[in-house]
């Protein structure tokens, strides 16, 4: 089996329990008594608690020199809580759990997107596709969870993420080892990192453009079934954003290490104002469905100039670090920080938050004109 199909078979499990796990989670919730509050308070929390862990496994795996072996610690500690939450009920023993099932899957995405980059420079393959496969899953898990779901009942949720997350335990094996240098036992890591302006802009740009990602991930469902949306439209909606994400990845394939990072961030932005705005002017679903495949300028762009950037500024023996730090700082956070706020503004100002959304991404477009030293420039 090639490197490129291994890597595909080892990352199955996680992208398509982190695909039951995004739509289906909060009912499953909701079935051992936490309330709407509890649960947007569950979920906010969860967002911070990965700003935390990611780094901290990051670090680990390139202390250890073994990305694998701190891969497969994660998925234990992804699967174990979410096999006790079936026996317990009520606010607090609900969200401890969830929130211990967070800190670990927070850094298999990362650190399966530093073996995959790392590898496809190695092997001689196409990263996009390889990510793209991932994308699918993401997509299975939203439409298997479902059925499922409705087949079995809300507790078969808590047995798909935790079967899935051992699924990938047992395929970890097939991943290709990833051989880094590996730091001196005292040497610090965090700090090295973050003395790179390139890599420093980055997360700030990140922060601005993923993080205004905030209000789709959080409100777009309520908001669209507030103004008569059904929701086999509503589930329609997502479907056509993660095609486009997954058409873009394919098509740029063998294009990716040769287009200018900062160009394709460029473009994302663009396309992530125009989204925002749109979405914030109109709920018509068949216009919607013209707008949601801004989703791959909006995210996938930018995710990919992102991982190429991370790559190119970054010291081999800092991978691990610099990509959950990226997964933390430059998503996690000030996406969790930036639905706290949508989430206290919407009451009262609807669809409006979207256009905040906008603005902030505009925020980024002088970063992404200002030149460093160090950092590929257009």
């Amino acid at each position: 089996m090639s490197p490129a199909l291994r890597i595909v078979a080892s990352n199955f499990g996680f992208y398509t329990a982190n695909g039951v796990a995004m739509v289906f989670l909060a009912v499953l919730m909701s079935d051992h008594g936490l309330s709407d509050a509890e649960i947007g308070t569950t979920l906010g929390l969860s967002y911070l608690v990965r700003v935390v862990a990611a780094p901290i496994w990051g670090q680990l795996a390139d202390r250890l020199g073994r990305i694998r072996a701190v891969m497969a610690a994660c998925c234990v500690v992804s699967a174990v809580p979410m096999l006790v939450l079936l026996r317990v009920q009520g606010f607090w023993p609900v969200m401890a759990l969830v929130l211990l099932a967070t800190a670990g899957v927070s850094a298999l995405n990362p650190l399966s997107d530093t073996i995959a980059w790392r590898s496809a420079e190695r092997y001689g393959f196409n990263f996009g596709p390889v990510r793209a496969a991932g994308s699918v899953c993401f997509v299975l898990g939203n439409l298997c969870g479902g059925l499922v779901e409705q087949a079995l009942g809300s507790n078969s949720i808590a047995w798909m993420i935790a079967g899935l997350s051992m699924l990938t335990f047992v395929l970890l094996p097939l991943m290709p080892p990833l051989q880094l240098p590996r730091p001196e036992r005292r040497a610090k890591l965090f700090a090295p990192l973050m003395a790179i302006a390139p890599y420093r802009r980055l997360l700030l740009i990140s922060a601005l453009v993923q993080g205004a990602h905030a209000a789709f991930y959080g409100l777009s469902t309520l908001y669209w079934r507030s103004a008569g949306v059904s929701d086999r439209m509503i589930g329609l909606l997502w479907g056509d954003a993660v095609t486009a994400e997954i058409i873009v990845m394919v098509l740029l394939r063998n294009r990716i290490t040769r287009i200018n990072p900062y160009l394709l961030m460029r473009v994302g932005a663009f396309g992530s104002i125009l989204r925002w705005v749109c979405l914030g002017l109109t709920t018509d679903p068949w216009f919607l469905l013209l707008i949601q495949p801004l989703h791959a300028m909006s995210f996938t762009l930018s995710y990919l100039a992102a991982l190429r950037i991370i790559a190119e500024v970054t010291p081999r023996h800092l991978a691990a670090t610099a990509q959950t730090v990226y997964a933390a700082l430059g998503y996690s956070g000030p996406t969790g920080v930036m639905l706290a706020l949508v989430s206290w503004l919407y009451p009262s100002w609807g669809g409006g938050v979207f256009f905040l959304m906008a603005a902030m991404v505009a925020m980024a477009l002088p970063l992404l004109w200002h030149r460093h030293s160090g950092a590929p420039t257009a």
